[in-house]
């Protein structure tokens, strides 16, 4: 093979471990009690909502709590995004209030 064709393949063999999730090592464990952290997109799908209202709901300050890691990079935790949703629990379509145990 010549130098050019070994580059080639070392940066095409690069870009698909960029691509493709890794596994968790064997020796690592996932505690239950570890907090997972969504991007936009993943919370929004988790919700059931579009990328678009969840930038709208931080804008407003009426979303789920978040974590801003870097100027571009914001973060969910599935603890928040569960709490969020059950703060929207209503009784009835009549009343704007939450709902009256």
């Amino acid at each position: 093979m010549t130098t050019a064709h070994q580059s080639t393949q070392k940066t095409k063999a690069a870009a698909r471990s960029r691509q493709q999730p890794q596994p968790p090592l064997e020796n690592e464990q996932l505690e239950p009690h570890v907090l997972r952290h969504l991007r936009t997109p993943e919370a929004a799908h988790y919700l059931g909502v579009s990328v678009s209202f969840l930038n709208h709901a931080r804008l407003r300050g009426s979303g789920p709590m978040y974590k801003k890691l870097s100027p571009k990079l914001i973060v969910y935790s599935l603890e928040d995004l569960r709490s969020w949703v059950n703060s929207k629990s209503r009784r009835s379509t009549s009343g704007s209030g939450p709902s009256q145990a």
